[in-house]
């Protein structure tokens, strides 16, 4: 008999794989990538999932460009009596390829290299650890593919004083798995729902907010054999906080 611990590690797996991040939408139509050097949007964050509640802040902004690439940076923000502002001398720094603008394959794809900054000194990391790490996966864990998307009309939203009239949609996928188990099977069956504002004003993916409810929940095939893991709900917000054309290099100048 495989424990109930065993089938919860499965279930909560398959619910980790797919998270909100800042490019979950660069498939969608609405969602056109439009990077220039300068360009700085500010994201804060928020996931509950079985209870915990986890907040951040992050900066994603380009500093620069050649033919080939565009170079971001991804900062850890500190909201503080201050306001917002990085953590000197840590981030990322991630050479982007053009390629990205044609939204074929998958995002990661197109990262051509990444440094990781901490105490102001950089170091090149290879590709089987950064897409392992919890930062940069605010922009790198998933995109999401529905199965149907419905318009959902116009909402106003007000970030850092305008008034952004956008563009709002639903977006839905539900996913089913099998996985053979010594007794038996486990079905798993992972919704998806994707509800997000674009405005053509703002940098990136033009995403003004977003939010995601996912739920997986499994059944034990024959019924009986076994006690199934409790179904699992996380819930996720993207809230642009501020954005702008102002962007300055950050990791590496003191």
């Amino acid at each position: 008999m495989v424990p109930v611990v065993v089938l919860w590690a499965v279930l909560a797996s398959a619910a980790a794989a797919c998270a909100l991040d800042l490019f979950t939408l660069w498939r969608h139509d609405d969602a056109t990538l439009n990077v220039h050097v300068g360009d700085r949007v500010d994201y804060r964050s928020l996931t509950i999932d079985q209870g915990r509640r986890q907040s951040e802040v992050v900066r994603l902004q380009c500093v620069g460009e050649d033919a080939v690439a565009w170079v971001l940076e991804l900062l850890p923000l500190v909201d503080d009596d201050s306001g917002l502002h990085p953590i000197p001398g840590e981030g990322w720094r991630l050479r982007l390829s053009r390629s990205a603008g044609e939204n074929r394959g998958r995002f990661e794809d197109h990262v051509l290299g990444v440094e990781q900054w901490l105490d102001g000194e950089p170091r090149s990391v290879p590709m089987e650890e950064w897409r392992s790490d919890p930062l940069l996966q605010t922009i790198l864990s998933s995109e999401f593919t529905p199965e149907s998307c419905q318009d959902l009309g116009q909402t106003t939203r007000v970030v850092s004083g305008r008034d952004l009239l956008c563009d709002r949609v639903m977006l839905a996928d539900r996913d089913t798995s099998l996985i053979e188990l010594p007794r038996g099977n486990l079905l798993q069956v992972h919704v998806r729902e994707v509800s997000a504002s674009f405005h053509a004003d703002i940098p990136f993916l033009g995403v003004a907010h977003a939010a995601e409810r996912s739920e997986t929940s499994s059944e034990i095939q024959p019924a009986g054999s076994r006690r199934a893991p409790p179904p699992r709900i996380r819930i996720e917000t993207m809230e642009l906080v501020d954005f702008g054309r102002d962007a300055k290099p950050w990791l590496g100048q003191g």
